[in-house]
């Protein structure tokens, strides 16, 4: 093996130091050609090096082994002139069986000459450990013992990385060992459902995992500030302005360098394996001299958690808003969208590709170059990061747990949203009082109330008390829409066709000191009918937060 062992600047350094618009492509089999663990390091890196301006190609092909990248290096990879490449094999390479001499003197061979020619072309390369199978999923690789053999494959990958000045990043055992820790709890749990190829799950394990490694995980925003006296006293990755504080709150704008990256949808199981979303999907934020109590934090009339002052002094984790997260998932999707253009322009128009259709086809590829771009750039757009007005207010958390309800209302051909009925004209009404379907969301299923009624309208409603003036906060979620009542008036609504679920929607609104009369509608159109309520009273503390209560009746 040639080569010397060489000294790697940290990763970050080395991210920084790439000039703007240099490529980073991934390289492997199967796994890497599923296109989601490269995406979850794609758009991690993309939003936090958003000056650079990185561009991303994966080409990655199933059942390759590394002798199969050889072969096409000079025109999948090396025609790039890529500054980076993130390498993903193993699986394929280990023959699945047990890894002899002549198995592991092929490994490594066929690696040192794919770092080396990497290497000399000027690039910088992450070796990957391979990934781990699951032999509850996959028995035959379970009786030869197959990850024994991953392992010493992972080995002899960790010695040509540091031969051949690579960074080297081990998934294997750090996926091996979340899989162990969830079959204790759960014997039938598996990211690996196939017993070689990860679900998102697993994929976004592998990701969490190669950031690691890289030392790339780092919070998006790291602040802190003194309530006591207005005074930000620590900010990293971010700046703050209009601080307005005092010993019972604060209101700021937090500007992030990079938005938080929240986990996406499809691998919300992971929250529970790595520390993905409270490492990488909040800002980190810490309040000092509040006093004692409950505080909750807001962005508008987004709620990002609730905290003790104790808590806060020592830091927490802020959740994303909605339209932050809503952008996190319009990125994804795009990302996914560019992948499967992508393949298809190089699979079916490169002409260099064996059995493509696209000899003398130079349009076509211009065609998808141009739309590449296109992409690019709603990629840039979306992973902007966004202000956040963060409010840091003493709350006390409602519990939802017993309604007056009346109802059914039939609409009779009346339009379900503005058609007013007896309960919300002040007019008398048969109430009738009814505990929460489940008191820890303030869920009501008015199907269980009334019967599959269609094209109806069904009211809830509460009092309120508070010892003094202060804002009510409320996270509704309905099936169909909804309008809300605060002392006769109507002060929110919504106007949508949908399925229920917890803290759709988000309304502030003033209450009086005193009892207050809470008056819920929801229409239905067909199907499900459902109500969730959750909120708080924020601005009351110390010893007056005792006397806020509900109750159905005054």
């Amino acid at each position: 093996m040639g080569g010397s062992k060489q000294e790697l600047p940290p990763f970050p350094r080395l991210l920084q130091s790439l000039e703007p618009g240099s490529l980073i492509l991934f390289l492997g089999g199967s796994i890497t050609e599923q296109n989601l663990y490269t995406l979850y390091f794609e758009l991690y890196v993309r939003s936090r090096w958003q000056d650079k301006r990185f561009r991303f190609v994966n080409v990655g092909w199933a059942e390759h082994r590394i002798a199969d990248a050889l072969g096409r290096l000079q025109r999948d990879v090396l025609s790039r002139q890529p500054a980076l490449v993130v390498a993903g094999f193993g699986l394929n390479d280990g023959q699945y069986r047990v890894a002899d001499r002549g198995v592991l003197a092929g490994w490594r061979r066929d690696l040192d000459a794919l770092a080396a020619r990497l290497r000399e072309a000027g690039a910088a390369v992450v070796v990957m450990s391979p990934t781990p199978v699951d032999p509850d999923m996959a028995p035959p690789l379970g009786r030869i013992r197959y990850n024994d053999s991953l392992e010493q494959l992972g080995k002899v990958a960790q010695g040509v990385a540091a031969a051949r000045g690579c960074y080297f990043a081990d998934v294997f055992h750090p996926l091996l060992r979340v899989q162990d820790m969830a079959k204790s709890l759960q014997s039938s749990f598996s990211c690996i459902p196939d017993g070689v190829h990860p679900d998102p799950v697993g994929h976004l394990v592998i990701a969490y995992h190669l950031l690691s490694a890289l030392d790339l995980v780092v919070p998006a925003a790291n602040a802190t500030v003194d309530a006591a006296s207005g005074q930000m006293l620590h900010a990293e990755g971010c700046r703050i302005t209009d601080v307005q504080a005092d010993v019972h709150g604060m209101s700021a704008v937090l500007w992030a360098e990079a938005p938080p990256f929240p986990l996406p949808p499809e691998a919300a199981g992971a929250d529970a394996l790595v520390p993905w979303q409270r490492e990488l999907g909040f800002n980190h934020v810490a309040v000092v001299g509040l006093a004692e109590g409950h505080y909750g934090a807001y962005a508008g009339a987004d709620r990002l958690g609730g905290y003790e002052a104790a808590e806060l002094r020592h830091g927490v984790a802020i959740g994303v808003r909605d339209a932050v997260r809503s952008r996190w998932e319009a990125a994804l999707a795009v990302a996914r969208e560019r992948f499967a253009d992508h393949l298809f322009a190089w699979r079916r128009f490169d002409p260099g590709v064996e059995g493509s259709v696209g000899q003398g086809s130079p349009e076509i590829m211009e065609a998808y170059r141009a739309l590449g771009a296109v992409q690019e750039e709603a990629l840039r757009s979306l992973l902007r990061p966004m202000p956040l007005p963060l409010e840091i207010l003493p709350e006390v958390e409602l519990h939802f747990e017993r309604f007056e309800v009346v109802g059914p209302y039939p609409l009779e051909g009346r339009d379900g949203f503005t058609t007013s009925f007896p309960p919300e004209r002040g007019e008398d009404a048969p109430w009738a009082e009814t505990a929460a379907h489940d008191p820890q969301t303030g869920f009501l299923d008015f199907v269980r109330l009334f019967g599959a009624v269609q094209q109806a309208v069904a009211y809830a409603r509460c009092q309120l008390h508070v010892p003094h003036d202060a804002e009510l906060r409320l996270r509704l979620g309905s099936d169909d829409g909804w309008r809300l009542l605060v002392n006769g008036r109507v002060v929110a609504g919504r106007d949508i066709y949908r399925g229920a679920a917890p803290g759709q929607d988000g309304v502030a609104v003033a209450v009086r000191a005193g009892w207050n009369s809470l008056l819920l509608r929801v229409n239905n159109g067909a199907g499900a009918w459902q109500l969730y309520c959750a909120g708080s009273v924020t601005g009351v503390h110390g010893r007056a937060a005792q006397e806020v209560r509900l109750a159905c009746r005054t």
